[in-house]
């Protein structure tokens, strides 16, 4: 893709435009004007010559010789020159024609007495013997005009985009999570100034509620884990005394169910909310050993709601290793194969990799698509997928979802 042109760039193209096109102009306006100025000299000479005629008619003498040697006398069209002949007889109405061998004609028809005046002035001619010349004198001026306005606009842009390069640059390189070193009073107290405080200032405000996001995804983490474990382990404790009585083992399943499924999504939340540098760095894993380790979380689960363990497909290369974050792909998996768990029991779960992306298939129903499936997360329903989205967006990693395809499946497709 073409770069875009630059701020100080625009600038000086539109100086230099404004001036090409004001000296176009000019060049234009002046060699109009020189053929005028030039046009209507010959044509007072003419009126001159035309005076002189009549004043010997009306005084009774013979037409007198012009005044001027390149002026001639005719009594009618047929005694013009040849070319000047077919010329008029071409364009009768206009008094300034064009004849053979750069000979240029200008006419007077005189009433008292009835006759042609006629100027062949192609040695008078000024203009455009000249015209090379003149037009490169113009030329060169305009040329030098040109250059001067793109200094000028070079000059007046540097001065106009300095405080914005220096607002970019205070952006650009400050580290993240740390305040941009914005100067307010190096800014002059325009249009940029007051950009430059409103961006401090959002930055400020942004800041401050990053940083009680994430002090409240600290205390809401502490506060709920600690219940949650006691909740777990009694609940565990329960279920290995042996005296219990049988109506009290499923609801003790469903606790224990419940507490799984919130330390999950306290922990989904928790990798959304978390910056993206207190993750650990990149590092190398095998992919089918994390699959693994999901998968018998979810065998986990299902034995202890007592129900019998999700049927599991997989086609990974034993070998196959990726550089990443396995804790965020972790929670991602344990989401996608809680949400079909939960939504179709029982049903096959095929988990392949193929072209880069890791395919997660259900035959389940799934979720329909578009603004019902956003009402049904809102619920509760499907929010496993949402925060695959999200974490997904979050961290860099590619996510598509479609509906059925053929055979039934639901499919959701990470590029890791």
């Amino acid at each position: 893709m073409r770069a875009a042109w630059s701020l100080q760039q625009r600038i000086m193209l539109a100086f230099g435009g404004l001036t090409l096109f004001i000296c176009t102009l000019f060049v234009l306006l002046a060699m109009a004007m020189m053929y005028s100025l030039e046009d209507t000299f010959f044509e007072r000479m003419l009126a001159e010559e035309g005076e002189h005629q009549q004043q010997a008619a009306q005084a009774g003498q013979a037409a007198p010789a012009p005044l001027r040697r390149f002026i001639s006398l005719h009594a009618d069209a047929s005694s013009f020159p040849p070319d000047l002949a077919a010329a008029h007889a071409a364009h009768p109405s206009r008094r300034e024609l064009a004849g053979e061998q750069g000979r240029h004609y200008h006419l007077l028809r005189l009433e008292q007495p009835q006759q042609w005046l006629v100027a062949e002035v192609s040695r008078q001619l000024e203009v455009r013997p000249q015209r090379a010349a003149i037009l490169w004198n113009l030329g060169l001026m305009c040329g030098v005009l040109l250059l001067l306005s793109l200094s000028l606009g070079w000059w007046l842009a540097r001065q106009a985009v300095r405080p914005l390069a220096r607002l970019d640059q205070a952006l650009r390189e400050a580290p993240p999570g740390t305040e941009p070193p914005i100067a307010l009073q190096s800014f002059p107290r325009n249009e940029l100034g007051r950009l430059a405080a409103t961006l401090k200032a959002a930055w400020q405000r942004n800041k401050a509620f990053s940083e009680r996001e994430q002090q409240f995804g600290r205390d809401a983490s502490h506060e709920l884990r600690t219940p949650l474990a006691v909740i777990a382990n009694s609940a565990e404790l329960l279920q290995a005394r042996g005296d219990l009585p049988a109506h009290a083992e499923a609801p003790l399943a469903r606790i224990r169910e419940a507490c799984r499924s919130m330390t999950q999504t306290v922990q989904s939340l928790l990798a959304l909310a978390r910056e993206l540098e207190q993750l650990p760095p990149p590092r190398r894993y095998r992919l089918l050993a994390l699959v693994l380790q999901a998968l018998e979380l979810q065998r986990s689960a299902a034995l202890a709601r007592a129900e019998p363990a999700p049927p599991f497909e997989l086609d990974i290369d034993p070998a196959l290793e990726l550089i990443g974050q396995p804790e965020v792909l972790a929670v991602i998996l344990n989401n996608l194969l809680a949400n079909a768990a939960q939504h179709a029991p029982g049903a096959l779960v095929r988990l392949r990799w193929a072209d880069g992306e890791l395919w997660v298939e259900n035959e389940g129903p799934g979720l329909a698509s578009g603004g019902s499936g956003e009402r049904q997360a809102s619920a509760g329903l499907g929010l496993g997928l949402s925060i695959v989205q999200r974490l997904c967006e979050r961290h860099g990693l590619g996510y598509r979802r479609m509906g059925k395809q053929e055979g039934g499946w639901v499919r959701v497709a990470l590029r890791l």
